[in-house]
């Protein structure tokens, strides 16, 4: 993947939030002037900006994160699916590892991206469309989170199923049926199934949004 379709301005953001800080840090007098004060609720940028910093770094690297998993996974599934009933097992094998490595790491990176956008949200009250970006996607949010703790509780949920303190419960028998199978388009689990373009476009949606506020109100440094 190339620095197009914003990543190169999630990098120059990066930059100009950063110098920021380190004008705050370095040059007290001008910490008003260097952060706009009123976006965060008054918090001083010396005590606050680091957190903001890693935040949007987060943002920027976690949606491209999605995108470049997404393109791994579609790959790995195409040379799955045109690999299978033509013999060469190993191969096959590798491609379905793939598959479900890239399926971990798309909702992995998806469920990281809305958990700094509702932080950088509370950090940075006076960026209304921060909040509206991620209470807009909330149901995607959900899904990469529900998903995500099927992946990573895996070997439990075939031995026991998954609990009422989970969400809702599930048969062990039920979750053995099918655990994180992939077809191309939704992934599965149990008797559940999760719309993985959906996903991806919901993120690549709000990253824009948060994008665009972001260098509204901060602006970019230009090399």
């Amino acid at each position: 993947m190339s620095v197009d379709g914003g990543w190169g301005d999630w990098i120059k953001l990066h930059r100009s939030v950063w110098r920021r800080i380190a004008v705050a840090r370095t040059r007290p007098e001008r910490a008003g002037e260097a952060w706009p004060l009123a976006l965060t609720g008054g918090s001083p940028p010396s005590g606050e900006g680091d957190q903001l910093y890693h935040h949007i770094l987060a943002l920027g690297r976690t949606s491209f994160g999605v995108e470049l998993a997404f393109e791994r996974l579609m790959q790995a599934c195409e040379d799955f699916n045109s690999l299978v009933g033509f013999g060469g097992d190993d191969a096959v094998a590798e491609a379905g590892f793939r598959m479900s490595n890239e399926l971990h790491a798309f909702f992995v990176c998806a469920d990281a991206f809305w958990d700094n956008l509702r932080a950088l949200a509370r950090a940075m009250p006076g960026v209304a469309e921060l909040a509206r970006a991620r209470s807009e996607h909330a149901p995607a949010a959900d899904v990469a989170r529900t998903a995500r703790d099927h992946l990573e509780h895996l070997a439990e949920r075939i031995e026991t199923g998954r609990g009422e303190k989970f969400g809702l419960a599930m048969t062990a028998q039920t979750f053995r049926r099918v655990s994180g199978g992939f077809d191309g388009t939704s992934a599965y689990f149990g008797d559940e199934e999760f719309d993985v373009p959906a996903v991806r476009e919901a993120v690549a949606e709000a990253a824009e949004v948060a994008r665009t506020a972001l260098i509204g109100v901060l602006g970019v440094v230009d090399d």
